[in-house]
């Protein structure tokens, strides 16, 4: 079903900003695009709302880490530069 919905969301999107910018005939056909359309749009708001409510935790993450790794090289130098007085 995704593939489909992709499909055709690309066939429309095609068909809105190309050059063939006919509305379909058949009445059936128009309400199923605008529902596969619907179904399409209501994915990326969630896929969205999920990316966007996770990148705090994300980047709290990253931050920790980038700070672990710059306490670990300078625990690194100290130590290479207490060897050297030795």
């Amino acid at each position: 079903m995704a593939s489909r919905l992709f499909q055709l969301a690309r066939k429309e999107f095609a068909r809105c900003f190309g050059k063939d910018a006919r509305q379909p005939k058949d009445p059936k056909k128009q309400e199923e695009i605008e529902g596969m359309l619907l179904i399409l749009g209501l994915f990326a708001v969630f896929f969205a709302t999920v990316w966007i409510g996770d990148y705090p935790r994300r980047k709290k993450i990253k931050d920790r880490e980038e700070r672990l790794q710059k306490y670990r090289k300078e625990r690194e130098l100290r130590e290479k530069e207490d060897m050297t007085y030795r």
